[in-house]
């Protein structure tokens, strides 16, 4: 019975850590950010439409604008414990499928590469490869 309680005890406090760890990144992630830098199947964005891109996390929701337009918002959650790092956003509209993407987060720098297929190993969005690659800088 001891080993049984310790046992869940320790699941707890794992349960505990890696929720405490994700908030962490979370809050990090709140905020307005526009976009830097953008790749899709190893086609870079044209510097005017860059200008255009720009996303708002507030609380559990990933707003995406594109100029002064909200487009439909989606939720997301982070995982902190996987390396690299991964969010799953799941839009509120539209497709019923998650999409899964790596992250990195470095003081007001974003990265982020998601694909519609699966989850890229890597920040990088190479040709026929359906990933997007997004560098975001935090508006202040």
């Amino acid at each position: 019975m001891l080993k049984r309680t310790a046992g869940l005890l320790s699941i707890g406090f794992v349960i505990l850590v890696a929720g405490s760890v994700s908030a962490a990144d979370k809050d990090k992630f709140q905020g307005k950010w526009k976009a830097e830098k953008a790749v899709r199947n190893g086609e870079e964005a044209p510097a005017d439409e860059l200008t255009k891109m720009r996303i708002e996390f507030k609380g559990n929701l990933a707003i995406p604008y594109e100029g002064d337009k909200a487009e439909d918002e989606a939720e997301y959650t982070l995982d902190e414990t996987k390396k690299p790092k991964t969010i799953d956003i799941k839009p509120k509209k539209g497709e019923d499928k998650m999409i899964e993407g790596i992250y990195e987060i470095d003081g007001d720098t974003l990265k982020i590469a998601f694909g519609r297929k699966s989850r890229p190993a890597k920040f990088e969005s190479a040709a026929g490869s359906d990933v997007m690659y997004i560098v975001l800088k935090r508006i202040k």
